[in-house]
């Protein structure tokens, strides 16, 4: 019987990763050679797969997937691992119709958050490109988190005040040491998270920021189920035609990533809607 202490013969399970993911990522961290391009290939050939192909079939198979895919990208040595993972992640957020549930984005803001400030996060080095990945996504997860805020009229997660205020003083910090303030993704993610942070706990009675974005999601929405409506109709568009206050730029931001992940799940619906097509017709033939 295979298990993730296989190391002898690089084999082991899937079913051991899966119950012992911290425990394999740390022995990723400290192998070399053969034995750490073994289990990398483990995570990429079969644990990646599987999760892509187990995500959809319910609630919690959804929340296991993006807590172990958060796991993973926490490893320190390997590059390739972590940058598949969080792919993979992004790829699963953006297919998600969260609706009015929290939970399986708060399992990802908390495990990415504590990744981004380990002691071996990606501020402990310069020109970690897995770490502004993180970033990348961090900012996407608040984005998902503060739409939410916006339709349920409440802070998603009240317990979690605290902690955020710490990213948001960590995050400034950040700001005020880049050398070279290019417009890349490092900073973008660190200004957007900034941003997005101080809307999210803003007091909803204390401000009209909330009222705004809240229709413009829905103006975005009526204008991906209507054929008639034009582009040039969307009310955020006429932000670009002049200086953007900070809440407009989240705004607009955010109705970007919106309308992004409704391409998007319309996208995988159409591959989905093929490839069972396909099946069908060999099926018949």
């Amino acid at each position: 019987m295979t298990t993730i202490l296989g190391d002898a013969k690089g084999q082991w399970s899937i079913q051991s990763f899966l119950e012992n993911t911290d425990r394999f990522i740390q022995r990723l961290d400290t192998s070399t050679g053969l034995c750490k391009k073994q289990r990398e290939e483990f995570i990429l050939l079969k644990i990646l797969p599987r999760l892509e192909k187990s995500w959809g079939k319910c609630p919690p198979s959804n929340e296991d997937a993006y807590e172990i895919l958060a796991k993973i990208s926490r490893s320190i040595k390997s590059g390739v691992v972590v940058r598949h993972a969080l792919q993979l992640l992004f790829h699963l957020i953006c297919k998600d119709d969260f609706g009015s549930g929290n939970d399986n984005l708060l399992v990802v803001e908390e495990v990415i958050r504590s990744s981004i400030f380990s002691s071996e996060g990606m501020f402990a080095k310069d020109g970690h490109s897995e770490g502004n990945l993180k970033l990348f996504l961090y900012s996407r997860i608040l984005s998902l988190l503060l739409m939410q805020k916006v339709r349920q009229d409440k802070l998603p997660f009240v317990d979690r005040e605290i902690v955020l205020k710490s990213v948001h003083e960590e995050m400034r910090k950040r700001c005020s040491q880049l050398k070279h303030k290019k417009k890349d993704l490092l900073r973008y993610s660190l200004e957007f998270i900034l941003s997005t942070i101080t809307c999210l706990l803003k007091p909803q009675s204390k401000s009209t920021a909330c009222t705004k974005l809240k229709g413009f999601i829905k103006e975005s929405e009526e204008f991906c189920g209507s054929p008639e409506m034009e582009s040039k109709d969307l009310k955020i568009l006429r932000t670009l035609e002049k200086k953007k206050t900070n809440e407009e730029w989240i705004d607009l931001h955010c109705i970007l990533i919106h309308l992004h992940r409704k391409v998007h799940l319309t996208m995988s619906l159409l591959l989905y809607s093929m490839q069972n097509s396909r099946i069908l017709k060999q099926g018949t033939t």
